[in-house]
This record gives structure tokens, C-alpha cells and sequence, in this order.
């Protein structure tokens, strides 16, 4: 059967887009089908605001931005979106199309709304999904971000972080750097658990230098609302207060129902070899869907080693 396509790229990050102009520029015929927005990635986004030179402290005097955090997060928005968008793949040749794919049982092709896409070769650009915090009264980083847009809003201190991953690391010391009081909780004896202990530990030791302050193998046991405003924490290591708590875990994995039945799964992840080809041979695989990190460097870096 004559193939419509080398590549079909399936994706909802900033690998998606990449793996398209890579393949094409390649002289590959490519389409992309979008599953969903890409997500913006929100310590980026912080860390590029709180870099303003205003920022500075200035005879113990910390200056506003003037910049308000809901525009510059408009702005981000727009430029991260017209850096891959869909008028810059049309001009290199390559179709999008959004929409949740509908794969054949012979893997073939593909159906995405009323077009049937023939390729050789699928690569799934996917994030996990953010999980869900257990309990009312954490904020999720979106929503920290909102809140920090508001400039009626103040980001009350302390504010304190639940996580171990980048995310949680980021956020801590975008926060720090605004100037906030930070206290990062993790449950594991060292940040980063899945890296090596030294490197984290040396990153543990620049985020204390920044201000933050860590409490590491530090089990969480209950969470009581205060009278004012706030949140209690009955720690394995004491009693912690926050006027601001947020939730920071890192994405889990999310079987997506569209996805071939015969892809193999382990306990984490979606499985690849070392080519990051799935249990099926046309199909690869790139971004936090593989268990790692959601971090649009780290997915770009993988889409390079997928054919």
C-alpha cells in the first residue's frame, strides 16, 4: 500500500514541532497532528520576568516590575506559540492538524477527523499528565501563576513547595529570587531522587545559598487549615506554616485511551529501547510520557535520537 507520509508526528509538546521541521527539512513527508495546546512552560516564564533588572535590589529597597506579570505572560505566550506555529510549518510544507488520532488495528494509518493519514513511521511527542493535589488549598504552578498576575493579589509569605523534581526546584527558585520566603518539602533524603545524590546535593546547596530552605526526608502527615489565612503542616519533622502552598509533584504517567492497544507499558512509563522505538516498530516515542521529566529541552534532545 503506497504510503501519504514518512512521518506522522503526534504530539501536545514542544518536541512535536521540532521532530516535524527536522523531518521535513530532511525532505521527509511529514504531517503533524496536534492532540492538544501545548502547555507554556511556566518556570520559564518566571524566571525570564523575575530576570528583569528591576529586580535589583537597591539600597534595601525591592522595585515592582514594570511589567505586570499578566502581560509578560501574554507576551511569553504569543512568542512561544509563534515560534512553532502552525503558518511556520505550512510554509516548510508541513500540514497540521488538531484533533485525538484514531490509530488502524494494522498500524498503517491513522484517522484524524475526516482525513486518513498512511505513513511509515508514527513518533509520539507526549507529556504526561500534572497529577491532581490530594487536598483543597494547594496551588497548582498554573494557578500560582494566575495568582501572581493578579496585582491585587499579593503572593502571601511563607510560601511553601511540595515536590522534589524540577519543577518543584524551578518554582523554588524563581520564588527566592522575587524575593518571597521559600520552603521547598520533599519526602525523599535528597532532591532530584532519580539523579545522581551528588549533583543533587550540589543543587540542594545553590538553592539554599538563593534562600530557600529545604526540608528533605520529610513525610507529611496532615494538613489543617488556620484561622487567618493559610495552612498548617504536621511534619515528621515538626509543625510548618504556609500562607501559600502549592503543589509542585511531577507529571505521572497517563495511559491515553487513543493510543495502540499492543504498546507495551511498565510500571512508570511508556516502554522504548535505546532508539526510543516503542514495542510496535513504526512507532516512537519522546517526552515525559517515557517516565521522565516534562522539560521541553530534554524532549527535543530525545526527538533527535528517534529516526
Amino acid at each position: 500500500m503506497a504510503r501519504d507520509y514518512d512521518l506522522v508526528v503526534i504530539g501536545n509538546n514542544r518536541a512535536a514541532p521540532w521532530a516535524a521541521i527536522a523531518a521535513a527539512r530532511q525532505s521527509a513527508r511529514v504531517v503533524l497532528v496536534a492532540t492538544e495546546p501545548e502547555s507554556i512552560p511556566i518556570s520559564l516564564l518566571l524566571k525570564t520576568w523575575a530576570e528583569q533588572p528591576c529586580f535589583s535590589v537597591l539600597d534595601g529597597q525591592v522595585p515592582s516590575s514594570p511589567i505586570p506579570l499578566s502581560h509578560w505572560a501574554t507576551a511569553f505566550a504569543e512568542n512561544w506559540a509563534a515560534l512553532r506555529s502552525a503558518t511556520q510549518l505550512a510554509s516548510l510544507g508541513i500540514e497540521q492538524l488538531d484533533g485525538l488520532p484514531q490509530f488502524k488495528a494494522d498500524l498503517q494509518s491513522v484517522q484524524v477527523g475526516d482525513r486518513n493519514l498512511r505513513t511509515r513511521r508514527y513518533l509520539l511527542a507526549l507529556d504526561a499528565a500534572r497529577p491532581t493535589p490530594p487536598l483543597p488549598g494547594m496551588l497548582t504552578p498554573p494557578q500560582l501563576l494566575e495568582q501572581l498576575g493578579q496585582s491585587e493579589v499579593a503572593l502571601l509569605n511563607p510560601v511553601v513547595i511540595l515536590g522534589e523534581g524540577p519543577t518543584a526546584l524551578s518554582l523554588s527558585h524563581c520564588l527566592a529570587g522575587l524575593h518571597h520566603q521559600v520552603t521547598l518539602i520533599s519526602s525523599h533524603a535528597h532532591l532530584l531522587p532519580k539523579e545522581d545524590a551528588e549533583a543533587a546535593l550540589w543543587v540542594q546547596a545553590h538553592l539554599e545559598a538563593k534562600g530557600v530552605t529545604l526540608s528533605t526526608n520529610t513525610a507529611i502527615q496532615a494538613i489543617h487549615p488556620l484561622p487567618s489565612q493559610g495552612q498548617e503542616l504536621i511534619t515528621s519533622k515538626g509543625k510548618i506554616k504556609a500562607k501559600t502552598l502549592v503543589w509542585a509533584a511531577e507529571p505521572s504517567l497517563t495511559s491515553y485511551s487513543w493510543l495502540p492497544a499492543q504498546l507495551r507499558y511498565t510500571s512508570q512509563k511508556l516502554w522504548v529501547n535505546a532508539q526510543l522505538q516503542t514495542s510496535q516498530a513504526c512507532i516512537y516515542a519522546c517526552g515525559s510520557v517515557l517516565g521522565g521529566y516534562t522539560l521541553p529541552d530534554l524532549a527535543e534532545h530525545e526527538a533527535k535520537i528517534a529516526p
